[in-house]
């Protein structure tokens, strides 16, 4: 199996056919476009072995001298893989993986990966490593990374050392994380570039080194690491590390947004409605937090429920307000569970939900979110659509004065002149 990052170029169907043949995977191999259709021809007319079947795979698949159809790609895949043929394998696992051309089935994709890693392939092997890690099976995480690296095979030390530095399964040693990350960039994996930055940033199995730290984070996000540019982000914003520059933050941040990254949508989302680093646009701030939202970022949805209901950036929407804050709340976030309750609340008939504007603004109040607690004590010190109970009012205006909350400061010295508290 070969690989390798780099691309190979060629002229003919025949030298394409060769190469894979040899080893290469199928996307590592271009021909001109124009030749695609008699790369096909060729393809097809050759003996029946896996070489075919995975090469035929490969032009559905990319849609290559043929219309894409991955339900065609999986079939000659699946001819190939039963027949232990690896390239073809890896590409089925992956398949799985994301539900192309079969229905999404993560146990199906981890029995083709393993089934590559028992074949000895390097890369299905720190795949599988890396799978049962993130379902925190740390012995056979440790055990299929270790198989990977005494193939040398570049991704694995990342894995590794990410047990290292926090001590999953294994025994913390940040010294070993450190020298894993260093290995995986030596041998010229960029993926474990931030993890390094981010060592020599926190003095991780390393001493505290800012440059070095903002060179590797700066060489990161020139290979579209998306943790690295919102590091940068971060950096330029409040000037740390970096001289502060809100512009080139925001860059930043939008580029790592524009790579899919929720996090960074939903700040670019909020650049746009504050006017941080670049012009207000509440359009584009709705935009972005509707982005990073159904990808299931919890602040995001929250933020996207306020759109709705302040009719930001789009239509005022009572539904779809209830909706996505609701969405929020369910995840336990505070501020999409008083704005919630406040919006139930607000409405003329609020006393027919008066047991939903009670049970998020009390869900909040848990939270000590200050305005949930002052909201509570309004709604039973002036009984709106509860029994008037100014015991329990003073006790949330006071919770709610703990916070700092000055409304709820001043609530809690006029309810103190009363003589019954």
């Amino acid at each position: 199996m070969n690989y390798d990052d780099e691309i190979i170029k060629v002229n003919t169907p025949q030298e394409f056919y060769e190469k894979i043949k040899e080893g290469y995977m199928f996307n590592n191999v271009i021909i001109d476009e124009k030749k695609e259709n008699e790369l096909y021809k060729y393809i097809l007319d050759q003996e029946e072995s896996v070489y075919k079947q995975y090469s035929l795979g490969g032009c559905y698949y990319y849609g290559m001298g043929v219309p894409n159809d991955y339900k065609k790609a999986v079939d000659y895949f699946s001819l190939a893989g039963e027949q232990n043929y690896i390239p073809a394998i890896s590409i089925l696992a992956y398949c799985y993986s994301e539900g192309y051309g079969v229905t999404k089935d993560n146990n199906k994709s981890l029995e083709w990966y393993l089934k590559a890693a028992h074949l000895g392939d390097a890369f299905a092997q720190s795949n599988v490593g890396s799978l049962y890690l993130y379902d925190e099976n740390y012995d056979k995480a440790f055990y299929w990374l270790n198989k990977a690296m005494e193939q040398d095979y570049k991704e694995a030390p990342l894995f590794l050392g990410r047990m290292y530095e926090y001590g999953l399964g294994i025994n913390k040693d940040e010294q070993k994380a450190f020298n894993l990350y260093n290995l995986a960039v030596e041998k010229g994996y960029v993926g474990a570039l931030n993890s390094l930055a981010h060592c020599y940033d926190e003095g991780i199995g390393t001493k505290v080194d800012k440059k070095m730290a903002i060179i590797l984070y700066k060489k990161a996000a020139n290979h579209g690491d998306t943790l690295a540019l919102t590091r940068l982000g971060i950096y330029y914003s409040v000037g740390e590390n970096v001289p502060k520059d809100i512009k080139q933050g925001f860059y930043c941040f939008e580029m790592a947004a524009r790579l899919g990254f929720s996090d960074a949508q939903n700040v670019v989302g909020n650049a746009y409605k504050c006017g941080y680093g670049v012009k207000k646009n509440s359009q584009k701030a709705f935009k972005w937090y509707m982005k990073a939202a159904l990808q299931g970022h919890v602040e995001a949805m929250a933020n996207l429920g306020y759109c709705y209901d302040h009719g930001f950036g789009t239509k005022k929407d009572y539904s779809k307000a209830i909706y996505w804050y609701t969405k929020a709340a369910e995840k336990d976030f505070a501020e999409a569970q008083f704005n919630l309750g406040a919006l139930y609340f607000a409405q003329d008939d609020f006393s027919l939900n008066i047991e939903k504007v009670i049970y998020w603004l009390d869900k909040a109040g848990k939270q000590n979110h200050p305005l949930a607690l002052y909201l509570l004590g309004y709604i039973y010190g002036h009984g709106k659509g509860v029994d008037k109970d100014e015991k329990k009012a003073f006790e949330f205006y006071q919770k709610s004065a703990d916070t700092g909350l000055e409304a709820a400061i001043d609530k809690v010295k006029e309810y103190k002149k009363k003589e019954n508290l």
